[in-house]
């Protein structure tokens, strides 16, 4: 499966699934990679989830940023093809997060 698709799949799930108070984005990089950025109404931090490289791998790095934006606070990789990480282990670390 193509990145393009595996990101807008990631992006069309946790768009349903994340409360109200979330606003995901999708951002199409142009010349640069795509990638899902990801606030939460009254929280300084946000969450960029990109495609790990290659593209091909489904692992997808999760890096959150605090109040600067300057440097990451942490950054997660989650693999979309291990069965023992599922989409609801994602959820529940962005909501930790955030």
């Amino acid at each position: 499966m193509s990145n393009y698709i595996t990101m807008k799949t990631l992006f069309a799930a946790l768009h349903g699934i994340l409360p109200y108070e979330y606003d995901e984005k999708y951002i199409n990089g142009a010349d640069r990679e795509d990638y899902i950025a990801i606030s939460k109404t009254s929280s300084e931090r946000s969450i960029y989830i990109t495609a790990n490289l290659p593209h091909d791998n489904n692992i997808f790095d999760v890096t959150l940023y605090g109040d600067s934006h300057d440097d990451p606070a942490e950054i997660y990789q989650w693999d979309a093809g291990d069965q023992d990480t599922t989409l609801l282990d994602l959820i529940a670390h962005i909501e930790k997060s955030l």
